[in-house]
């Protein structure tokens, strides 16, 4: 009768590659959150600024970031859209916009949310003509003499100018809008307290985006009336600028 042939411990392996497994996850994890830092700061910043500033018109929404992991994407793009759905029934008077928006599918999801215009980062063909199918205001982002020409080719006379600061700035947006007369911009990245006044002075900005309100150390520490305080005043500056 042949020998019985001893059996592997598979649980014990089977228990040290879980632990293994979990490890790595653990650490893929942390590392993808250190990498995304700012935009789930931006995510969550954009959160407190639908809640605080009732005078903002454009409230923007990071649809493609993450706020626990990478995994619960999908989940998280959909509670974007409830709380987009919340907005738009309780506050029916503001008008309502979503971005960023990277995808058709980010697109619809919004929409159905009742989003009345789209923001994206840059020019996507695809986004820009879906939005355009459904009958929705979109903004694309440009910075680019070619991005403005494919904007007004789709009919589109406002478009966001981004990374704002780092195309240039103010001096910039005035160069490249010289030719495009019809053009409007709404410039993003790197608007603050301290430039917001000029940009909004010059007569072809639409309107500015910035997160200097809801800075990341003050929603971590919770001082939610330091975050009230600054969206006051950066509604104060719209209100001086703009009267």
């Amino acid at each position: 009768m042949p020998a019985k042939k001893k059996r592997s411990p598979r649980r014990n392996e089977s228990a040290a590659e879980s632990a293994l497994k979990k490890q790595l996850a653990a650490l893929e994890l942390d590392i993808w959150l250190k990498e995304h830092r700012k935009e789930l700061y931006k995510s969550v910043d954009r959160k407190l600024q639908r809640q605080y500033s009732s005078g903002v018109l454009w409230i923007g929404q990071q649809a493609n970031i993450g706020v626990r992991s990478k995994y619960e994407l999908k989940d998280y793009i959909q509670s974007l859209a409830d709380r987009n759905r919340i907005i738009t029934q309780k506050y029916p008077d503001l008008f309502v916009g979503a971005g960023t928006v990277l995808t058709k599918d980010q697109a619809d999801r919004a929409i159905s949310a009742g989003a009345q215009f789209i923001v994206t980062p840059g020019f996507n063909p695809a986004v820009v003509q879906h939005c355009i199918d459904r009958g929705i205001t979109v903004c694309p982002g440009v910075c680019t003499p070619t991005e403005i020409e494919m904007a007004l080719e789709k009919g589109i006379d406002t478009v966001k100018f981004f990374p704002a600061e780092a195309s240039g700035g103010l001096s910039f947006i005035k160069a490249i809008a010289a030719p495009y007369t019809t053009v409007k911009f709404m410039p993003t990245g790197g608007i603050s307290a301290g430039n917001v006044r000029d940009y909004l002075a010059y007569d072809r900005i639409v309107a500015c985006g910035g997160s200097w309100m809801v800075k990341g150390d003050l929603i971590r520490s919770g001082n939610f009336d330091k975050i009230t305080e600054l969206v006051r005043e950066a509604a104060a500056i719209v209100k001086e600028v703009r009267g």
